[in-house]
């Protein structure tokens, strides 16, 4: 072959050789994928979805305008649902109301209002992650014990709820996420009076269960492999019940009668700190 076929030649080549590079960048990116086992980046077909040698090696795609492997597709994420435990220390602010009368009528309705008491209490919890934003959970809340003291005599308070919560989390950082939820469940309240004019043989304390439920918001920071640190806030209600507890008649110019308190439905503001271990 002549120099000058040559030279004629060597632009219909190259034509060639560009037009299929720019090809290639356009149209024909070729994705790679990580082999876990070499691990060296393989073919794995031509703008291909499907995984490498395994189910968890993360799949790249060669960028046509920046010419960089960056991860593609649903395979670049592995979740794995786990199990975790969690206990909070809590304080709550309780607002309620109570209303006094007798069987008899021979009083007048007393009302006694109770806003934002606080308490110091507990709550733990068991659950599972099953979604990488969602998981569910059993939970046990005590808010502590509150008493009221004056001239007439005492009055005490506490509650418990046992709860079933859906939390959605949120990662705003690397070790960060916040997180909110709601549960509903059956709360227990327990009240119990002491006085003076009550007869010896009366039944001072009641406890009872009704509906329950709560909202809440938190935030999270991983201090340790699988292990979280947290700030809780949340908003819960229970249902109230109805008390009657005998007068002694000897405190009560000989008259036979009941007294009766009505505690309203009660609000809680909690706010917790704790800890959750995921296994």
């Amino acid at each position: 072959m002549k120099y000058g076929q040559i030279i004629f030649a060597l632009p219909i080549i190259a034509f060639v050789f560009v037009d299929g590079a720019n090809a290639a960048a356009k149209s024909k990116d070729v994705i790679y994928g990580l082999d876990s086992e070499t691990p060296v980046y393989t073919a794995t077909g031509k703008q291909a979805a499907a995984p490498a040698s395994k189910s968890n090696d993360v799949i790249y795609g060669l960028d046509s305008r920046t010419q960089r492997y960056t991860a593609v597709g649903a395979g670049r994420e592995k979740f794995d649902s786990k199990f975790y435990i969690g206990a909070r220390f809590d304080f709550n602010l309780a607002s309620f109301q109570n209303e006094y009368s007798d069987a008899s009528g021979t009083r007048d309705k007393l009302t006694d209002s109770f806003s934002f008491v606080q308490q110091l209490g507990f709550d733990i919890a068991a659950g599972y992650q099953f979604a990488p934003r969602w998981r569910a959970e059993l939970n046990y809340v005590n808010t502590g014990k509150y008493s009221d003291k004056d001239t007439g005599g005492t009055f005490d308070l506490s509650s418990q709820f046992f709860m079933l919560n859906g939390l959605y989390t949120i990662n705003i950082w690397t070790t960060t996420s916040i997180y909110t939820g709601f549960g509903v469940g059956i709360g227990m309240l327990t009240t119990k009076f002491a006085d003076i004019y009550f007869a010896p043989d009366a039944e001072l304390s009641k406890t009872s269960m009704g509906f329950a439920g709560q909202a809440m918001i938190g935030i999270e920071e991983k201090i340790a492999e699988q292990l979280y640190l947290g700030l809780t806030y949340k908003l819960s209600y229970m249902t109230g019940h109805k008390q009657e507890i005998a007068i002694d008649p000897l405190m009560n110019g000989g008259v036979v009668d009941t007294f009766i308190s009505e505690t309203s439905g009660i609000l809680n503001n909690t706010f917790g700190v704790g800890l959750r271990l995921e296994f």
